[in-house]
């Protein structure tokens, strides 16, 4: 049996003073990750597609002077994530859709969240080519898990990713910002630089705060991930994308 005073408290809490910060070690966002879409059941799919048709505003195809009324021939579910993103007893699932694509890397896109085979919450918003959703831990300890919006694009042999979080509030939506997460250059022949990725980490709390790793990969593939800037605390890019809850 042994004693600690007080002086060995005080040691260990000033040493772990940085790396103890980061409440969760595992990332929320993590760009070196391959992502995968979820399989979209039939229910969800006949229910999105008929129900959310007539939930979306007419306003919402003609702003910014876009004019593509939002059918059939435009509406297509892309992603499916299973958590808790309002207050409601039954499990809920948040369905990520377009609605109508004006443009290269443009889309009118939209979020429904379903329980029990009902539209609890419904976001729109005029974006890019969003391709995944993802559900992330309760980030500022309100009781509701967030949502990380997934995106990117290709240009000229150029890839790049970025992640939006959000949130729903009372009767709103919470923007956290945008995160360039991934981009590789190594198809187009005057770049060439290789890849890079950025891993996210936050403490939860009323104000959260956001952890930055960056990573790098040659061209040639024969090395892994290497460390770039190791983590430190930065903050999130404002995400200037409007979104409208309608439900």
């Amino acid at each position: 049996m042994f004693f600690l005073n007080a002086a060995f408290f005080q040691a260990v809490f000033a040493a772990c003073m940085l790396p103890c910060s980061f409440a969760n070690d595992s990332p929320i966002v993590d760009g070196r990750q391959i992502a995968i879409s979820s399989d979209i059941s039939q229910i969800h799919k006949e229910l999105v597609t008929e129900v959310l048709l007539d939930l979306i505003p007419a306003e919402t195809w003609v702003d910014h002077g876009i004019h593509c009324t939002p059918d059939l021939n435009e509406f297509r579910i892309i992603d499916i994530a299973s958590g808790n993103f309002i207050p409601h007893p039954a499990n809920q699932s948040a369905v990520l859709f377009t609605f109508c694509q004006p443009g290269h890397n443009f889309g009118e896109n939209g979020i429904a969240i379903i329980a029990e085979n009902k539209v609890i919450g419904l976001v729109v918003y005029s974006g890019g080519w969003d391709h995944r959703i993802s559900a992330l831990p309760d980030i500022n300890q309100d009781g509701r898990m967030e949502i990380r919006i997934s995106g990117g694009g290709v240009n000229q042999g150029e890839i790049w990713s970025t992640s939006a979080i959000i949130g729903f509030s009372d009767g709103g939506v919470t923007s956290y910002g945008r995160i360039a997460d991934f981009s590789d250059d190594c198809e187009n022949p005057y770049g060439r630089s290789g890849k890079e990725a950025a891993a996210i980490f936050v403490d939860a709390g009323p104000e959260p705060v956001f952890w930055r790793q960056t990573y790098r990969q040659p061209c040639d593939r024969q090395e892994g991930w290497q460390i770039m800037e190791k983590r430190q605390r930065f903050t999130l890019e404002a995400d200037d994308v409007d979104y409208r809850r309608i439900k």
